[in-house]
């Protein structure tokens, strides 16, 4: 019932090693299809690595038009059969495992879940975002259906919350009716990155979605705190420090 699929940017050779290694973290996961457009200097490299291992579950890209990522993206998504789309973000490695990861997945679809945010833990603060938000009970999630009124009471808490985030498991059906929404950029997002799939608090005309909160620890950044210091997997001592963070925003 999965697809996994990447539109990433893999320019130097730190970050396809990044690339492999978040790729061996849950590569088991038994996904139907693995659906990955690759540009840069080193996108026959991960193209190469890829294809060994996947064979005939890899659908290869490298589109970098002048449309942009959204666009381009649009056309790979034409290949997604399943009922949920895992959004792979290269430098994020999984610590649950593949398995508990499939059973997550199941779950999602027995409650019909829209998405679920599977990155950025930072302690706990991913679940307290939540916090005065009435949950369903679930084994490995819970969840909730996400309303402007409820939006209004998660924004106020920890920070606050993107309304869709990239890094995260949605419905195919939602993973595509965002990528054709090409005209959202509110905040002026250079075409060429994801950024503008993102939907921040204020985009509520994309609510109602039923959200799924995990109750655990999914996967981690290597490198990015996302404002929450010593949360990353570098700060942790958990993955190497090769070389320093280079940002991967445009400001």
């Amino acid at each position: 019932m999965l697809t996994i699929f990447a539109n990433f940017f893999i320019d130097s050779e730190e970050r396809f090693l990044r690339m492999t290694d978040s790729y061996g973290s849950f590569s088991a996961i038994g996904a139907h299809r693995w659906i990955v457009n690759v540009r840069g200097k080193f996108a026959d490299d991960a193209h190469r690595y890829l294809s060994i291992r996947l064979g005939k579950k890899y659908y290869p890209s490298s589109l970098e038009s002048r449309e942009g990522w959204l666009h381009d993206s649009l056309i790979c998504a034409q290949n997604v059969e399943t009922s949920y789309v895992f959004c792979w973000i290269e430098d994020h490695i999984c610590l649950c495992g593949p398995s508990l990861l499939s059973k997550i997945v199941a779950e999602m679809d027995e409650k019909q879940i829209s998405l679920m945010m599977y990155t950025f833990w930072q302690n706990g603060i991913a679940r307290a975002r939540y916090d005065g938000i009435v949950l369903e009970n679930g084994v490995f999630l819970d969840s909730f259906t996400d309303t402007v009124a409820t939006n209004n009471i998660i924004q106020k808490n920890h920070g606050g919350s993107y309304i869709i985030s990239l890094a995260s498991i949605m419905r195919a059906d939602l993973f595509r009716r965002v990528l054709a929404a090409n005209q959202e950029n509110p905040h002026n997002w250079p075409i060429a990155t994801p950024f503008s799939f993102e939907k921040d608090p204020f985009q509520a005309q994309w609510l109602p979605l039923v959200r799924a909160i995990p109750k655990f620890e999914l996967f981690c950044s290597i490198d990015d705190d996302h404002g929450v210091p010593g949360t990353c997997l570098q700060a942790r001592g958990l993955y190497a420090l090769r070389q320093p963070r280079h940002s991967y925003t445009w400001r």
